[in-house]
């Protein structure tokens, strides 16, 4: 796994990367603290996220142990023939309503379904 320089992760989810890659060794490939995000980033969440990519033969298994390790959060994973898979943890929970950052602003949460029920 490629090294990081966690100081340019913003504050309100850099513990969370640091601890899903140095703790758990999953290798995370976006997140936000749903506060901060760079001009002109208008897809960005509204929400605190890290995103991980893991081989699809451990997708499930890595879902539920990020479910169960998190139990407040709200975990999903999808994945494409030939791709790694893609996990998304969202750690304060799922959210219901809105869309994502729109010109400039949050403007309400996006809709998910809780992975599992």
């Amino acid at each position: 796994m490629e090294k990081i320089d966690y100081s340019i992760i913003c504050s309100g989810i850099r513990d969370l990367v640091r601890e899903l890659r140095e703790v758990h060794g999953i290798e995370t490939t976006d997140s936000g603290d749903g506060t901060h995000h760079a001009e002109g980033m208008d897809c960005a969440f509204p929400e605190r996220h890290v995103f991980m990519r893991v081989d699809v033969g451990v997708m499930i298994e890595s879902t539920e142990f990020l479910g169960a390790f998190y139990p407040k959060a709200h975990v999903e994973c999808s994945w494409s023939p030939g791709e790694p898979a893609i996990i998304m943890l969202w750690p304060d929970g799922p959210f219901t309503e809105g869309t994502l950052w729109e010109n400039g602003k949050s403007e309400g949460r996006a809709k998910a379904q809780h992975a599992g029920g």
